[in-house]
C-alpha cells in the first residue's frame, strides 16, 4: 500500500531517555522523527512515544514540583553490548550453542548506563520538541508519555531511591506490594508538601504524584509497565507463588488494589491516558495466581489501553540474550499469541484498546529478532494484529501496535527497516480489515467457571489454562486463529468449537453446549474431566468418574490401540508432566492416550457424534518443583514429548475433516507448522504458515512439510513470492525452510460458509 493510504490503528514507539541529547533536544527530537515517521504515516488512530526515563518509579515518586529539579535515574544499571547479529544460527543445537558463545567471546559483555542530568523541565521540553517536529512533519497528533516498572532496582543498578526510603513499597526487589500503607514521610513531595501521613496507600501516593507531574511536565501518558500490574514476569506465578491464596478476599483485594491505582491516576490527569501492560504470561493465571482480574479492571472505563507483551523472538531465538534462554517455550510464539487472544476476550465490549507488542531489538539486551529472525517478526506482526474475538456482531481484532524498542544503545532501527516494518504492520492491519470470517477451530473462554474458582476454590485447579493448551496443540498445525465469549457467543457455529472448562455454568449456557453437541457439530472440551465438565453435559458424554485423584504428578503416558488410526510415527509411551486432578472414564467415547492407565484424551466421530475431551499435560516450570532431572526432556523445552500434543492436534483436525472443513491430513511431530486461516471478502482465504519451533528438532537443517486440505481448492499462491502451489484434489502440500513464514492464498470453486 502507498504512504498517502489510511490504515486504522494505533501505532506507539518505545524507546530509551539515554538515547536523547540532553543539551540538543530539538535537534536529536527532529532526528528521531527523521528516521520514524513511515511508523505514524498512514495510521488513523492514536500515534505515540513512550521515554524510559530510569525504569523506576522514582521519577514519579521523587517530584517535588520543581522543574528545575534532576530526574532521580538510576545509576550504574548494566547493558548488555551488541553483538553482530546479521542472521539466525543455523546448525545442530549443539553447534548454534557454540556460534552463540563465540558472539560473545570477544570484548566486554557488560557495558553501564549513565544518564545524562535531565531535569524535569527538560524532560517537558523533549515532550514539546517530538510533538512539534511531529506536527512539522504533518504526522498530526503524537502522544509523548512515559513508562514506569514496579520493580526496587533494573539492570543490577543502584536501585530505587524511593524505596530505600519507604522499603515497605517492594515485597521484594520484584515485586510491587499493592497493599503497601506508606510509612510517615516529612520530605516535601509535589502532591504533599507536608510530607505523607502515615498509612497513606501507595496507590493513592502515586496517582497524585503522576497527576501533579504529567500536568506540570505535558505528559499525555504513563505505561505501567512490568510489576506495576501483576507482581510476576513471563511465569504463571504471582505474589502468593504457583497458587493463589488460601482466602479468597486476599487476591480479590489485590485486583482491587491494582484497579484503585489505575483509577486514581486517571482521576488525577483524565487527559492522560492509563496504559497496561501484561506480565507476559497466561492470560487465565493473571487472574487465577497473580491476582489481577483485568476484565473487571477494564469495565470499570479507567484503563485505556492495554499492551500484550509479546517477546516471543525474544525469548526463544537462540543466542539472542545472555540470560541464555533455551527452548523457553511458554513465553514463545504460539503461547503469545493464545495470551492474545484471550486478553481479546476478556476486553471484548470495554473501552480499552488491545495491543501487541513487536519485539524489534532491545535497548537493554543483546537479541535482535529484526536481524536475526526477520521472517518469524513477520509472522508476529501478522498473527498478532489478527487475534480475532467472535462477537455476536462480528470480529472484534486488536486496535494498534506497540512497537519496543525504537534504541539499540545509541543507534536508532536502519532506515530500510523501518520502511520495512512500516509496511508490513500497515499491510497486515489493512489486512484484517478484509477479513470476512476465520476459519477452523474457535477457542471459548467461560468465565464464570474462572469467577467460581477465584471465589471459592482459590487453590484448586481444574485444568483451565486453555491459552497454554491452545498454545502447544497449535504448534502441530491446529489453526487455531479466534475466540469467543460463552457469555456471548456467535450466532453462527464455528468449524470445531473448544470449550474452556464447562463447569458452573448458566441454564441457557447448559443448553447451548448440550444442543450442539447432539447436533453433531464439531466440538472439543479442554479440562480435568471430574471437575471442569458440568455433570449433565459429562452424562451426554457417557463420562463417569473415577475416584483416587488427589493432585499426584505422573511423567508418563501411553497410546491406546486407537492412536494406530492417528500415526504410526509416535513412540508408544512418552515422558510428559501430568498433574492429576480428577479423571473420568467414558462408555460412548474411545481413549486415545492414557496416563497411569485412565484415559487422558478421548474422542468419537461416531453415531452422529463429532466430539472430544482433552485432560491436558500441564508445564513442567509452572507446576513441579525445580527438579534437573524432571526438567531434563527430550524436546530441550518445559513441554515434555510432543506426543500427547501432536495427538490432540490429530483428534482435532479429524474433528475437522469429518465437517468438512479446512484440516491438516500429515503432521510432523519433529517439524511442526503452525498455521492460521482467514476468509477473505471476495471469497478465498489466505493462510499464514511458519516454521517456528526451536528446540523440538535438534537441528536448524530440513524442510518441514504438512498435508494441507481445503475444500474444492483450485489454486494456490504464495501472496509474498507469487509462487504457485500445486493443488491436487483438494490437497497442498506446503513445505517450510528453518524460520520460513508464507501468506498463502486459496481460491475455491465454492467457498465456505
Amino acid at each position: 500500500m502507498s504512504e498517502s493510504e489510511s490504515v486504522h490503528g494505533d501505532r506507539w514507539l518505545e524507546l530509551d531517555l539515554y538515547w536523547f541529547r540532553r543539551t540538543e533536544i530539538e535537534g536529536s527530537a527532529r532526528e528521531f522523527l527523521a528516521r520514524y515517521s513511515p511508523f505514524f504515516r498512514g495510521a488513523s488512530g492514536l500515534k505515540g512515544v513512550i521515554l524510559n526515563p530510569g525504569w523506576l518509579i522514582d521519577y514519579i515518586a521523587e517530584w517535588s514540583g520543581n522543574l528545575g529539579q534532576r530526574l532521580p535515574l538510576q545509576k550504574e544499571m548494566k547493558h548488555w553490548v551488541r553483538a553482530e547479529i546479521s542472521g539466525p544460527l543455523l546448525g545442530t543445537n549443539k553447534e548454534r550453542e557454540q556460534q552463540w558463545r563465540e558472539r560473545f567471546a570477544s570484548g566486554e559483555p557488560i557495558a553501564r548506563i549513565e544518564y545524562e542530568p535531565w531535569t524535569y523541565r527538560e524532560l517537558g521540553e523533549l515532550a514539546n520538541a517530538i510533538r512539534a517536529e511531529a506536527r512539522r512533519r504533518n504526522l498530526g497528533r503524537v502522544l509523548v508519555g512515559t513508562l514506569t516498572l514496579g520493580w526496587f532496582r533494573a539492570y543490577d543498578g543502584e536501585g530505587s531511591v524511593f524505596g530505600t526510603r519507604h522499603p515497605e513499597v517492594f515485597i521484594d526487589e520484584q515485586l510491587f506490594n499493592q497493599f503497601a500503607a506508606l510509612t510517615a514521610d516529612p520530605v516535601s513531595y509535589a502532591a504533599y508538601p507536608n510530607g505523607i501521613p502515615a498509612g497513606t496507600p501507595i496507590q493513592e501516593f502515586l496517582a497524585m504524584q503522576w497527576g501533579d507531574l504529567s500536568k506540570s511536565v505535558g505528559l499525555d501518558a504513563i505505561v505501567l509497565r512490568d510489576g506495576m500490574i501483576g507482581s510476576a514476569c513471563y511465569v504463571r506465578r504471582g505474589p502468593y507463588g504457583r497458587r493463589a491464596p488460601e482466602d479468597p478476599v486476599v487476591a480479590t483485594r489485590w485486583s482491587a488494589r491494582t484497579a484503585a491505582m489505575i483509577r486514581r491516576m486517571k482521576e488525577e490527569n483524565p487527559d492522560a491516558l492509563v496504559v497496561g501492560y501484561s506480565y507476559g504470561a497466561s492470560a487465565t493465571g493473571e487472574w487465577r495466581t497473580n491476582l489481577v482480574d483485568i476484565e473487571a479492571i477494564a469495565k470499570e472505563g479507567y484503563l485505556d489501553v492495554y499492551i500484550d507483551q509479546t517477546w516471543g523472538g525474544a525469548w526463544n531465538e537462540v543466542g539472542y540474550t545472555p540470560h541464555h534462554l533455551w527452548g523457553f517455550a511458554h513465553v514463545g510464539y504460539t503461547f503469545q499469541h493464545a495470551y492474545m487472544l484471550l486478553h481479546q476476550a476478556m476486553l471484548a465490549g470495554s473501552r480499552v484498546r488491545h495491543y501487541g507488542l513487536i519485539n524489534t531489538w532491545d535497548a537493554w539486551e543483546s537479541f535482535a529478532p529484526m536481524l536475526g529472525s526477520r521472517e518469524r517478526l513477520r509472522w508476529e506482526i501478522w498473527a498478532y494484529s489478527h487475534a480475532a474475538a467472535k462477537m455476536p456482531d462480528g470480529l472484534s481484532f486488536p486496535r494498534g501496535a506497540y512497537v519496543s524498542w525504537c534504541n539499540r544503545g545509541h543507534d536508532l532501527i536502519p532506515e530500510h527497516l523501518v520502511h520495512w516494518l512500516s509496511s508490513e504492520i500497515n499491510e497486515a492491519f489493512a489486512h484484517a480489515g478484509r477479513v470476512h470470517g476465520i476459519p477452523g477451530p474457535t477457542l471459548v473462554y467461560n468465565r464464570s467457571a474462572l469467577q467460581w474458582m477465584a471465589s471459592e476454590n482459590p487453590q484448586g485447579e481444574i485444568k483451565e489454562w486453555i491459552d497454554e493448551q491452545a498454545a502447544c496443540v497449535s504448534k502441530w498445525s491446529l489453526p487455531i486463529g479466534a475466540i469467543a465469549r460463552l457469555d456471548a457467543l456467535p450466532h453462527d457455529p464455528p468449524d470445531l468449537t473448544i470449550f474452556q472448562t464447562p463447569v458452573h455454568l448458566s441454564d441457557d449456557q447448559e443448553r447451548t453446549i448440550r444442543e450442539l453437541i447432539r447436533s453433531g457439530r464439531a466440538v472439543a472440551i479442554f479440562a480435568d474431566p471430574a471437575n471442569g465438565v458440568d455433570r449433565t453435559i459429562a452424562s451426554d458424554l457417557g463420562l463417569y468418574e473415577h475416584s483416587g485423584e488427589s493432585g499426584e504428578l505422573a511423567t508418563t503416558g501411553t497410546l491406546s490401540p486407537r492412536a494406530a488410526e492417528l500415526g504410526t510415527d509416535l513412540s508408544k509411551s512418552f515422558r510428559l508432566f501430568h498433574v492429576k486432578t480428577g479423571s473420568a472414564r467414558s462408555t460412548d467415547l474411545t481413549d486415545v492416550y492414557s496416563v497411569d492407565g485412565i484415559p487422558r484424551l478421548l474422542s468419537s466421530t461416531d453415531r452422529g457424534r463429532n466430539v472430544s475431551i482433552w485432560d491436558p499435560p500441564d508445564r513442567a516450570l509452572n507446576t513441579l518443583p525445580e527438579d534437573p532431572a524432571l526438567l531434563h526432556l527430550p524436546t530441550g523445552t518445559d513441554l515434555g514429548s510432543p506426543v500427547p500434543f501432536v495427538l490432540a492436534s490429530r483428534v482435532l483436525n479429524a474433528q475437522l475433516a469429518a465437517a468438512g472443513a479446512i484440516h491438516v491430513e500429515e503432521i510432523d511431530p519433529d517439524r511442526p507448522i503452525h498455521l492460521l486461516l482467514w476468509q477473505m471478502s471476495d471469497g478465498s482465504y489466505d493462510i499464514l504458515v511458519a516454521q517456528l519451533e526451536e528446540g523440538v528438532a535438534s537441528t536448524t537443517e530440513g524442510i518441514s512439510r504438512i498435508k494441507l486440505f481445503v475444500p474444492d481448492a483450485e489454486s494456490a499462491t504464495d501472496r509474498w513470492s507469487e509462487q504457485e502451489l500445486r493443488v491436487e484434489g483438494a490437497r497442498i502440500i506446503v513445505e517450510l525452510t528453518y524460520g520460513q513464514t508464507r501468506l498463502l492464498n486459496v481460491r475455491v470453486r465454492k467457498p465456505l460458509r
